[in-house]
């Protein structure tokens, strides 16, 4: 099929037919009408998945912080006091929070070589060697400590690095993720402003069933299964695998329940002070129990660490996106067409229990509606504060430029720009940061996360009529299972 040029319909036009147009707008809203929305619309279930999978790494992480804090203390004043073992276990713990995992775990050793009685010495010795990714001999220290009499507090603490440690040594490792949540939109047809539609369409658009925006409960199911076998152990070159679906059910608006199913495999290699990462995907997607899209596209991704607490990705992804004919949007298979991204992602640790990600992403649309070409840059900022025991907060902001090649006549004579801000905060709380610390959980409770979670989107545009903005508040529950 040829590519379709926007043609150009007079406004005169538009506000003769204003009360046909407006009703199907205000039915669909930007997810469905708009050029720009039903992108967004498939972007949303890997967003989640995304989102759900830093949820667990967040909790894990936290995990490590609670036995890593202490005073500072200067190499000098170890030096000086060679018996205080106090002191250089405190030194110890400020490398740790330096990024020096090395000379911590030479600090810890010698620590331990003139006290081997010290249990939380040795503790913090198996996590690091944990993180070193000694896993052989983190096993062997924690089993050691959990023979001893500790409080229940560090044993329940240590037994998932313990289970990690030992399911790391196999070939091959499985993680799956089970979610449950429910989420509340205030504008979940993304909707204009009811000014903005009638400056648009006229007075016929005066007061149109749902606009200025619906708001709309729904009900998310996520479900995946991810996978890695080690090709070299020495190399630590693997195959990565998984799969996940997701389902979101409304309660008034159907037209956008959504079912979603991603599949993606690919390889780590190793290149000792680099990674490099290669992978293939393909989604599809289903909108009001119609197909919506199919998308296949692969992944290149260049990691390296610039220091000990910084490192950096660069990316770069194609896809191939195929939209089909929906009964409300007929027009929509003039999204088709391959979208590229290229971009940097910068990743720094602070203080040990702050990481802070700062990205830039250049974006190309081609389509088979020329009006639906465009170029964009994406900036994105993410923090995350682990307050240990698993507790996290997670913050992201995003400011997103679209530049439009050509007008949309049907809509406005200007060529559209878009400005896209997405404000993301998380709270999550692990199931055992809330039961007193005597209590034993069974093994597929321990994995399980409680996230809060508040976003704000607000679309600015120079047609009006893509303009909005849209409050979301959603609560889930999460399950890990590695095995």
């Amino acid at each position: 099929m040829g590519r379709i040029r926007g043609g150009g319909f007079p406004l005169q036009y538009i506000r003769t037919y204003g009360a046909v147009l407006i009703g199907i707008y205000c039915l669909i809203g930007r997810d469905g009408a708009s050029a720009q929305g039903i992108t967004r619309t498939i972007e949303r279930p890997s967003q989640d998945i995304e989102k759900r999978r830093r949820t667990v790494d967040s909790v894990r992480k936290s995990r490590k912080q609670v036995l890593l804090r202490g005073a500072k203390v200067t190499f000098e004043q170890v030096v000086a006091n060679p018996r205080d073992l106090n002191l250089a276990f405190r030194y110890a713990q400020q490398q740790i929070r330096a990024g020096d995992l090395l000379g911590a775990s030479g600090t810890l050793e010698r620590i331990l070589i003139a006290n081997a009685n010290l249990h939380r010495v040795r503790a913090v010795y198996a996590i690091v060697l944990f993180r070193l990714k000694n896993f052989i001999e983190a096993e062997r220290e924690l089993a050691t400590v959990l023979r001893a009499k500790i409080p229940d507090s560090l044993r329940r603490q240590l037994q998932p690095f313990a289970e990690t440690a030992k399911r790391r040594q196999k070939d091959t490792r499985f993680t799956a993720l089970f979610s449950f949540g429910y989420v509340w939109d205030s504008n979940r047809n993304a909707s204009a402003s009811k000014e903005d539609l009638t400056r648009l369409f006229g007075p016929t658009a005066t007061n149109p069933t749902g606009a200025g925006g619906a708001p709309d409960n729904a009900f998310q199911v996520i479900v995946s299964l991810g996978g890695e076998h080690d090709v070299s152990v020495q190399k630590r070159h693997r195959l990565v695998g998984s799969v996940a679906y997701y389902y979101q059910n409304q309660t008034k608006l159907h037209f956008f329940d959504t079912q979603s199913v991603a599949v993606q495999g690919g390889g780590v290699y190793d290149g000792g002070a680099w990674e490099l990462q290669a992978l293939l995907f393909y989604r599809f997607q289903n909108l009001s129990q119609q197909p919506l899209a199919h998308v296949v596209g692969g992944r290149v991704d260049y990691i390296r660490p610039l220091t000990r607490k910084t490192r950096l990705t660069a990316f770069m992804q194609l896809e191939a996106q195929s939209f089909r004919k929906l009964r409300e949007v007929p027009i929509q298979h003039l999204r088709t067409g391959p979208e590229y991204r290229a971009g940097l992602d910068l990743v720094h640790l602070w203080r040990g229990d702050l990481q802070i990600v700062g990205g830039a992403t250049a974006i190309r649309k081609a389509a088979t509606g020329f009006f639906n070409d465009y170029t964009g840059v994406l900036l994105t900022g993410r923090a995350v504060y682990l307050f240990g025991a698993g507790l996290f907060v997670l913050g992201q902001a995003s400011w997103e430029y679209d530049l439009y090649d050509e007008a949309d006549g049907f809509v406005s004579t200007r060529r559209r720009q878009d400005h896209i801000v997405r404000v993301v905060g998380t709270i999550g709380v692990p199931v055992t940061a809330m039961v007193p610390s005597s209590v034993v959980l069974p093994r597929y409770l321990r994995g399980t996360v409680f996230t809060l979670t508040g976003e704000m989107y607000r679309a600015f545009s120079n047609v009006r009529v893509f303009a909005y903005t849209n409050f979301r508040i959603g609560a889930a529950v999460t399950f890990r299972f590695d095995f």
